[in-house]
């Protein structure tokens, strides 16, 4: 997944906020694959973070939207655009095509990236040891964020995160 823009009206701290995530190098003309978000404490950071995080679980779990904000991205060859306000439904274009939030959380393989959401879940129950089932989930969310993580074309902005959770020591002991 390569986020391309996204703005946010308000959420938290962040008050009428865009960025672009579409960058090129001034001197060398090279395109930028990865990004890095740095600031002075309380300056938005971890809000960024946060909102991103809540609209794409917002859309995968087909709720309305949490904020209004605006999104353009594109993940395994389509380009999505979504537009959406507090409390409605966001409406969606792929490839240019007018479609649903719906259709996205469907086709959540195909449309959003790997469910973060879920292998966080299923570790924390693992943990627990409250649910037998949840050591399996995990393995498998495991093995779905490890698959993503090789296909480096994709390999950029929020799936970067799927390395951080490659690496997680916890996701190591599910795998053995």
């Amino acid at each position: 997944m390569h986020l391309h823009r996204l703005k946010i009206s308000a959420f938290r701290n962040l008050r009428d906020f865009e960025v672009a995530f579409d960058a090129t190098d001034a001197t060398t003309g090279k395109r930028f694959d990865s990004h890095a978000v740095i600031g002075q404490n309380g300056s938005g950071k971890s809000n960024l973070l946060e909102a991103i995080a809540t609209l794409f679980r917002d859309l995968d779990l087909n709720e309305p939207a949490s904020l209004d904000y605006e999104l353009d991205y594109a993940v395994r060859g389509h380009r999505i655009k979504v537009r959406a306000q507090r409390g409605k439904t966001p409406k969606v274009l792929i490839d240019g095509v007018p479609s649903s939030a719906r259709k996205l959380a469907e086709h959540g393989r195909e449309y959003l990236s790997i469910r973060i959401d879920h292998y966080l879940d299923a570790i924390k129950k693992a943990a627990s040891g409250a649910n037998p089932g949840a050591k399996r989930d995990a393995r498998r969310y495991a093995d779905e964020i490890r698959e993503m993580t090789r296909e480096q074309a994709e390999l950029s902005s929020v799936a970067k995160w799927c390395v951080l959770f490659r690496n997680d020591p916890r996701v190591a002991k599910l795998a053995i």
